[in-house]
Parts: structure tokens; sequence; C-alpha cells
């Protein structure tokens, strides 16, 4: 019975980190023109896209929310002595955290976007303050989300729970993310949206892969 309702525990786990995964690059997938700052631009965009904005909030939030008993399900289940692991969870669940709260973020812009909103002076002073002063307190959240999915692959792997295919992901998201900033400051304008979706995109899929290993780590242990 233990057995069966460990099993039971890791296979919601694996298919809450699989969906997880896949709505969080689908909400910023929504978001027009991402990784932008500028006041202006983004409230232009944002402007012209209010439904596909709205809808990436609430699926931003809904994927945010479905972190985190995944995470509790498979540090309680898996090893909850596991440093990399624990602190891997630990890490992922306060940038889901950040990420939800990335969401609101948006939810402002699409409010202040509205028709019945005045774009006169202030509002725009309202948003640059959000991009600026706002974002210090959001990157901190933020960061996590990507340093916990390294030590959670890099835990899993030691442990043999999962192959080496979603740490390597992990890492050439890292590359990825570090070679394509330099290559934009160098090249301003050039990239920028492609960069972030992609760079998300490799981190989404090193999660989803990780949850679809831990789904079939469960169909061996019920077929054996």
């Amino acid at each position: 019975m233990k057995g069966a309702i460990t099993n039971s525990n890791l296979a919601v786990a694996g298919w809450l980190l699989m969906f997880s995964a896949i709505t969080f690059w689908v909400s910023w997938f929504l978001m027009p023109d991402q990784g932008t700052n500028d006041t202006g631009h983004i409230l232009q965009v944002v402007a012209g896209a209010r439904v596909l904005v709205f809808y990436s909030v609430i699926i931003q939030v809904v994927s945010s929310i479905a972190y985190i008993p995944a995470l509790f399900l498979l540090v309680h289940v898996v090893s909850p002595c596991n440093k990399s692991i624990l602190w891997g969870s630990i890490l992922l669940s306060i940038g889901a955290m950040g990420m939800c709260m990335d969401g609101f973020f948006h939810l402002l812009a699409y409010y202040m976007t509205a028709e019945s909103v005045y774009m006169q002076p202030a509002v725009t002073v309202l948003m640059t303050d959000m991009q600026t002063k706002g974002i210090v307190l959001l990157v901190p959240l933020l960061l996590p989300f990507f340093a916990g999915t390294l030590l959670l692959t890099f835990g899993l792997r030691k442990q043999k729970i999962i192959p080496a295919h979603p740490l390597v992901i992990t890492i050439v998201a890292f590359v990825t993310a570090i070679s394509g900033a330099i290559l934009i400051n160098k090249f301003p304008g050039y990239g920028r949206s492609q960069l972030v979706l992609t760079v998300l995109g490799l981190f989404a899929i090193a999660q989803l892969l990780t949850g679809w290993y831990i789904m079939k780590r469960v169909g061996r242990c019920i077929r054996g």
C-alpha cells in the first residue's frame, strides 16, 4: 500500500511538472515582444494585444501555482535528504512565486492600456517606476527559477532518477542566455524577443523532460 501511494504521488509530481513547464512557456509565448523594459513600447504593444496578454497572465499564474505541489511531492517522495534536490526545489518554488508576481506586472500593463484609461503622463510615469524601481524587487525572485532548475536536474541525475538530457539542456540554456545577452548588447534591437523565448523554452523543455522521466520511472516500478 505504501509503495502504491508513493508511486501515485510521484506520478502526480511528474504530471504537474510537465503541465507547469508547458504552461510556463505558453504564457510567455502569448506576451508580445518578450523581454523589453521600455515603458512606451510596452504600453504600445500591450494595447495592440490586450486579449493575448490577459490570457497570458491567467496561464502564467496557473503555471506558477502548479509548480508548488509538484515540487513538494517530488521532494517528499524522491529524497528529502538530498541537498541538491531539496535546494533545487526550494529555489524553483521561489522562482515560481516570482513568475506569479511577474504575471501581475503584466496584468497592470493590461489594465493601464484599457480604453477607459487616459494615457496621460502620469500613467507612463507609473509604468516607468514599475519597470525600474519595481523590477528591483522582482528580479531576485525570478533568478531562483533558473538556478533551481539547474540544481534540481543535477540532483535527480546524481540520484539516477533521470538521464542526463534535462541537465544538459539546462546548461545549454544558461550558455545561450549569457552568449545571447552579449551579442544583443553589441547589436541592440536585434533578436531580443527570440532570445528570451529560446532560453525560456530550453528551461521549459528541461523541466518537461524531468517530469516525463519521472513518469517513466513510475511506469517501470509498476511493471516491475
